[in-house]
C-alpha cells in the first residue's frame, strides 16, 4: 500500500482530522474523502510499528507513579480529545454505555 492512499479503498484524497498524534510528532490523522476511513499519515511501516509497540508506552503509563494531579496533568489533553469525540458523535438527548476506563485515575472514586 502506498503511504498516500487509503488503506481501505486506495483513494488518495483526505481531510485532515488532526495535525498531531499524542505518541508521535511526525504523524497526522487523515480521513478518506471517498470511504471515510480514518488513518495515520504517513502510514507506519511494519518495522516502525514494531519499534513503537516494543516501547510498550501504554504499560509504562499504567505504571506511572505520582500524585492524582500528576496523572491528570499528564493525561488532560488525551482526556479532552476523547470527550470531544464522544460529544461530536452523541445526539443531544442520546445515551452512552461506557464499558471500562483506560485511565482509572481520571475516573475518580465515584466512577
Amino acid at each position: 500500500m502506498k503511504n498516500n492512499s487509503c488503506a481501505i479503498c486506495k483513494y488518495s484524497k483526505f481531510d485532515q482530522i488532526s495535525s498531531r498524534v499524542r505518541d508521535s510528532i511526525k504523524h497526522k490523522i487523515l480521513k478518506c474523502k471517498k470511504c471515510g476511513h480514518v488513518q495515520l499519515y504517513p502510514v507506519p511501516t511494519p518495522s516502525e510499528d514494531k519499534k513503537f509497540y516494543d516501547k510498550d508506552m501504554q504499560n509504562k503509563n499504567i505504571n506511572f507513579y505520582g500524585s492524582i494531579e500528576d496523572h491528570r496533568r499528564k493525561d488532560i489533553h488525551d482526556t479532552i480529545r476523547r470527550v470531544n469525540l464522544v460529544v461530536k458523535f452523541t445526539p443531544k438527548n442520546g445515551r452512552i454505555l461506557e464499558i471500562g476506563c483506560w485511565s482509572w485515575i481520571l475516573c475518580g472514586d465515584d466512577a
